[in-house]
């Protein structure tokens, strides 16, 4: 895959107006129109659109793809994000001991636990709701199917629970892969007893 930083021959901390300045001065040498080349106009034209937008380009720099982010992977940063800011006022007074990244780990996966639970108690739902249907009787064809239809709507409505669900789970699946990318630097704790009697040890934070 060629470099689109290459492409435009523009260094990788180049603004955005070099980048467009240069983009604007290679198209006119480039275009078709003009005789250039179609398949350098394009890769020309692509790198551009990607440099050019600062959302692809930070896609682009960290992982060298092209486009923007995903829905689910804009979610997953919000909710990342979120949950760093509520462990803030705690790392106020005990930042040498709390590891946010390792607690948000753990929020995660107990929300991932408790959206499988989710799942399953619904998928149960639906197929209660659904043995519920089929014992309904009407004694005449002139009685009005409300009750057909309330169950159905009950289950069309857990049904959309259970999406929601698994879309919150690949969100979270989301968390967790960038959060591996993250780690968080602990001081080092130096225990030092001071040599009098009953004396308790002295902790030294570095």
């Amino acid at each position: 895959m060629t470099d689109h930083y290459e492409t435009l021959d523009v260094p990788r901390d180049a603004s955005p107006e070099a980048i467009k300045k240069t983009y604007r001065k290679k198209a006119k040498k480039t275009h078709p129109d003009k005789g250039g080349d179609k398949a350098e106009f394009t890769a020309l034209a692509l790198a551009y659109e990607t440099l050019s937008d600062a959302e692809k380009r930070e896609r682009y720099d960290r992982t060298g793809k092209d486009g923007k982010i995903t829905d689910i992977e804009r979610e997953a940063r919000n909710l990342l994000c979120k949950e760093f800011a509520s462990l803030l006022d705690a790392m106020k007074t005990r930042i040498f001991d709390v590891d946010p990244f390792e607690k948000m780990v753990s929020s995660i996966d107990r929300s991932r636990r408790a959206k499988h639970k989710k799942i399953t108690r619904v998928e149960r739902d639906i197929v209660h709701f659904e043995k519920v249907k089929t014992r309904i009787r009407r004694r005449s064809e002139t009685a009005p199917p409300m009750f057909e239809l309330m169950i159905e709507n009950l289950v069309r409505a857990a049904q959309e629970q259970i999406v929601y669900s698994k879309l919150n789970l690949q969100i979270l699946d989301k968390a967790n892969e960038i959060l591996a990318d993250f780690e968080w630097e602990r001081d080092v704790v130096i225990v030092r007893t001071i040599p009098t009697t009953g004396a308790m040890p002295e902790f030294l934070y570095g």
